[in-house]
């Protein structure tokens, strides 16, 4: 018989018992038959315990989610830091465009003031973002 512990709405540990074997504490519960998986570690990560069941996990939206006490939670302190660090990457990838002697028209270095502090403010316009992989980033100038 498996048996998976829980600890709140998390399977943490599954156990192969035979009828031999003493039968766990409370925190564990019995995992049905028809649960598939095909290790200890796919159980606790595609399945939680809803109080009364185990119940596979819906789709998580995104990298920047962690499983919580009521399913997938943006964790928005990972999301802004990478989107912080992407924001970063590309203003320093443009630098090199408001130097006195940079090889570029006037025209172009105005587009170039413009992309960036597009990217200046990209953080708080897109404050309620939630997949770093659905935001459309400023378009650089050619």
């Amino acid at each position: 018989m498996r048996y998976a512990k829980i600890e709140g709405n998390k399977i943490v540990k599954v156990l192969s018992l035979t009828l031999d074997d003493p039968v766990p504490d409370d925190s564990h519960i019995v995992v049905p038959e028809n649960v598939e998986y095909t290790c200890a570690m796919d159980l606790c990560r595609l399945y939680y315990w809803n109080g009364t069941a185990i119940v596979r996990r819906p789709e998580v939206e995104g990298d920047y989610y962690n499983w919580g006490a009521n399913g997938w939670e943006l964790d928005s302190e990972r999301l802004f830091h990478k989107i912080r660090q992407e924001r970063n990457s590309l203003m320093g990838r443009s630098d090199w465009t408001q130097i006195p002697d940079a090889p570029i028209t006037e025209e172009k270095k105005t587009e170039w003031q413009v992309y960036r502090q597009q990217l200046r403010d990209f953080p708080a316009d897109n404050a309620d973002a939630i997949n770093f992989n659905r935001l459309t980033w400023p378009t650089r100038p050619t």
